[in-house]
């Protein structure tokens, strides 16, 4: 943003400072421009261009993600149907939890004894 607003394409802009004001919009930065990126690295602490790798290391990984996994692969958008040769057919299907012959059975709520129509004697017996 400071390379556009100020025209500093081709140079190096090192954020040093970022200071909030209370209450009120507004941002004072202190920016370091430089030419020449030796001359910079003989005058910035080490750890500044450490912060300043990492930044661009994370900008890159995040451009070279995949894509979304629910997006289709490109041989499939073009209507190409993928051979069933293809699937691995070592691995045996896993077994389903539940046995063929069980059956769901809906079991009806048990009464509640202790229902504001119960008499106190009848709920202890």
């Amino acid at each position: 943003m400071i390379t556009k607003e100020f025209n500093l394409d081709g140079k190096l802009v090192i954020p040093m400072r970022l200071k909030t004001h209370v209450g009120k919009p507004l941002i004072t930065g202190t920016f370091y421009v430089y030419e020449d990126e030796v001359l910079a690295k003989k005058h910035v602490d080490p750890t500044i261009f450490a912060r300043l790798e990492r930044t661009k290391a994370a900008e890159a990984a995040k451009e070279e993600a995949p894509a979304k996994p629910d997006d289709a692969p490109a041989d499939a958008k073009d209507g190409a149907v993928k051979d069933s040769t293809d699937a691995p057919t070592d691995t045996p299907p896993k077994p389903d939890d539940t046995p063929a012959d069980a059956k769901q059975v809906d079991t009806p709520p048990k009464p509640d004894d202790t229902s504001a129509d119960a008499k106190p004697d009848e709920a202890k017996k």
